[in-house]
């Protein structure tokens, strides 16, 4: 149960890190992570490119590492 616990709380200190970043890379990692819809499908529904989602994608993870590690000092 502690375990149970202890995931629930990182999964919402993960979310209310993502919360911080900008609409688009927001959305790019909701519809990745949460919505499990394909990088594809997010390039189609934003009329762009797979590499323009990729790039979004990776630049999303970026900005979230950088706001995580920034949490930890």
């Amino acid at each position: 149960e502690n375990e149970a616990n202890l995931f629930k709380w990182e999964k919402e200190n993960i979310i209310k890190q993502i919360e911080k970043l900008d609409a688009v890379h927001y959305d790019v990692l909701h519809k990745i992570y949460v919505q499990d819809i394909p990088i594809k499908s997010i390039a189609a529904q934003y009329h762009k490119r797979y590499e323009w989602a990729s790039r979004k994608h990776r630049e999303a993870l970026e900005s979230l590492e950088k706001i995580l590690k920034k949490g930890e000092k």
